[in-house]
């Protein structure tokens, strides 16, 4: 099979033609919220940063923060973010199954709405990665997309499932879900990430009717 990690494909050229709107700018309250945990001074990956709503509000609560993605241009738009509020936030560009840093690195990893760009065997090394680059007793906040919202996939695109729960929708469409798309059940979520406690698991509508996705909070044991 063909990559499936190629989401970043289409985020890249929204990012380059400035196709930038409030939903990809401002920090989510629940990120917000985790800032009193984590506390100040840390390590922090915002992997699949984006163009950097969250590694700047990081970045400005005195953490160190690293901003990785695979589409470039969210990475410069992020750099400028950085110098027009006087904070460093580094980017490092690469695919998040082969993460560029040090075992037991950072405290913290956030991931929203990334790491379900890819099928199985993509998200496994992952995890792995993710797994890899956190110390003893760091966290990790991801998202990741439940098996409740095939159906309403398939309801409303014309849509195949390519390789173990992984989909894509028509290609002809103007949509990420144009790229592969990974679903899963809590049972198979907590199996993925079974190297990891547990802290919360919980699934959340974002900001239109029935986008369902999984929220996780999880320390690496």
């Amino acid at each position: 099979m063909s990559k499936t990690d190629t989401a970043y494909q289409y985020w890249n050229t929204e990012w380059d033609n400035k196709n930038v709107s409030e939903k990809w700018t401002v920090a989510e309250p629940e990120v917000l919220a985790t800032f009193e945990k984590i506390g100040k001074s840390k390590k922090i990956l915002d992997l699949g940063a984006g163009v950097g709503r969250h590694s700047l509000p990081f970045a400005q609560n005195d953490c160190e923060v690293t901003a990785f993605d695979a589409a470039e241009s969210g990475l410069a738009s992020i750099e400028q973010l950085g110098k027009k509020n006087g904070v460093f936030i580094k980017t490092v560009l690469g695919k998040m199954d082969q993460l560029p840093f040090a075992n037991d690195y950072f405290e913290h990893v956030l991931s929203w709405n990334t790491i379900y760009h890819g099928n199985h065997d993509i998200l496994i090394h992952t995890v792995n990665e993710i797994k890899r680059v956190l110390k003893p007793g760091g966290t990790f906040h991801g998202t990741m997309l439940p098996q409740r919202r095939i159906e309403l996939l398939k309801n409303e695109y014309d849509c195949k499932e390519i390789s173990k729960n992984t989909w894509i929708v028509n290609s002809d469409s103007e949509s990420d879900k144009a790229h592969p798309h990974y679903y899963c059940s809590a049972n198979e979520l907590t199996a993925i990430f079974k190297d990891f406690e547990f802290n919360w698991l919980t699934m959340k509508e974002h900001d239109t009717p029935n986008s369902w996705h999984w929220h996780f909070m999880i320390e690496k044991l």
